[in-house]
Formats: structure tokens, sequence, C-alpha cells
């Protein structure tokens, strides 16, 4: 037995260079996400879910704590499936957090509505 050959890819449109992506199916600014925690974040270890259901999809979510960022991912642009990505923190300080998730591509960008997580100390 052996193996089949390497199947050819070829990029349709104009080359975006470099480091760039190619955009996805997206056609209008991603739908509204929603945020949820896995219910651990008493310990200051917790994971953060960002989850759009259906529709429009994004190619980079933010995740923003107090209004700063604490961490970025690209996801894949499979719209209009469902979209779920994670944030695994860790070392966060007992006290009131509130998270919400930036979601962009092409088309523009869109926010969750804020999630307010409490650290016990």
């Amino acid at each position: 037995m052996s193996t089949p050959p390497a199947p050819a890819i070829a990029l349709t449109g104009t080359d975006p260079g470099p480091g760039q992506r190619v955009p996805g199916p997206a056609t209008a600014a991603p739908h509204k996400a929603h945020l949820s925690t896995d219910g651990e974040e008493k310990s200051g270890e917790f994971r953060v879910t960002v989850e759009v259901q259906r529709g429009q999809n994004a190619q980079t979510v933010a995740l923003l704590e107090g209004g700063r960022e604490v961490a970025r991912r690209d996801v894949v642009d499979a719209t209009p499936a469902a979209q779920s990505t994670t944030f695994d923190l860790t070392g966060v300080e007992p006290g009131k957090h509130v998270y919400t998730a930036v979601l962009t591509h092409q088309h523009g960008t869109s926010t969750t509505r804020p999630l307010t997580v409490v650290v016990k100390g």
C-alpha cells in the first residue's frame, strides 16, 4: 500500500502577505457572544468561555478584565456555525473582577455583556 500524493492547495483572491490572515466567510460584524466560567473561580484559577451560539463568527477574541486586555486568541471563522473558545486564568487576586470579550474580524467588532466574578481570599 502506498501513500497518495498530497492534495494541491491554491489561494484564490489576493495574497494577504506574510503574517496576514485570509478573511473567513462572515459577511457582517460578529454576533454577540456569551461569557461563562467553569464555577471554580473561588481559587483564583478558572476558565472563561466565550461562545457565539450561531451566526457571524469572529477571527480574534480578546478577553478584558476591568477594561484591560489580559488574553487574546485567534479563532477559526466557521460562519454560520457556533463558535467557542476558552481562556484559562491563573493567579487572579481575591476580589470582584469584571470580564468582557471583544470579538473582531474584517467586518467589525462586537462586545459581550460584562461577567462579574468574585474570587475569595
